[in-house]
């Protein structure tokens, strides 16, 4: 019943975090090295969700243009995160068998996708509150 009822009353928020957990997984993962260690392509397609998230809060009646910037201003602050937490923990990664060179994640792919969609979700309630 709780969740129910949080989905009803965040439904711009489980929106954007939806959308924006679909296009992490969509485009490239490639950047330009040197440049800081953000991944400048996928930043900015990460902030497609947002006009998802503006039109959600206008139909809701609580759209501001400070809790849109706000909002994105803290994704763009949390997308370093995943390759953060895998420098911090080398452990999430294993060799590749047969290319030593590779390296894989060692959690499971339904982990990854809570992880980014709870990082998503986050940003969102925390900007759009």
């Amino acid at each position: 019943m709780g969740i129910a009822i949080g989905m009803t009353k965040y439904w711009p928020e489980f929106l954007y975090a939806e959308a924006s957990t679909i296009v992490s997984f969509v485009t490239p993962r490639f950047h330009v090295p040197g440049w800081w260690a953000l991944p400048w392509p996928r930043a900015v397609l990460s902030l497609a969700p947002l006009a998802i998230l503006g039109v959600a809060l206008w139909r809701r009646g609580t759209f501001r243009w400070s809790r849109l910037l706000l909002t994105a201003a803290i994704g763009l602050a949390f997308l370093p995160v995943i390759p953060i937490a895998i420098a911090v923990f080398p452990g999430l990664l294993q060799p590749v068998p047969g290319n030593p060179y590779a390296k894989a994640l060692a959690i499971p792919p339904m982990a990854f996708l809570a992880l980014h969609f709870g990082r998503s979700l986050v940003a969102a309630r925390m900007g759009c509150r």
